[in-house]
Formats: structure tokens, sequence, C-alpha cells
């Protein structure tokens, strides 16, 4: 399953900003969330806004 938790558009991240700290925040949104007990299989810091396959 693919999930988006942010975008620049809502968090104004940049893409330097992404590739320096998205695990940090991913393993953050991971153990506060609902999602805690999933394994991360992988990320990408997309510039723009990202539309999942499954909902394109």
């Amino acid at each position: 399953m693919e999930k988006v938790v942010t975008n620049s558009e809502m968090s104004g991240i940049t893409m330097a900003s992404c590739a320096v700290s998205a695990q940090i925040g991913i393993a953050d949104w991971m153990s506060k969330g609902p999602y805690h007990e999933w394994h991360l299989q992988s990320y990408k810091c997309v510039a723009g806004k990202y539309v999942p396959k499954t909902h394109a």
C-alpha cells in the first residue's frame, strides 16, 4: 500500500529537507499513528503533488 504522509503544498518541505530528514519524520509518524505495527518497505521524495498508483 502506498501512503502519502505529506507533500510540499501541505508542509512546505523541500526536496533537500526531505532527503536529509525524511527517515526521522517517517519513524516519528509511524510510531505515533495507527500504522505503528506496519513495516516500511521504502519511501521516496517527490517534488510537487504525488498521487499513489492505486489512486491514479
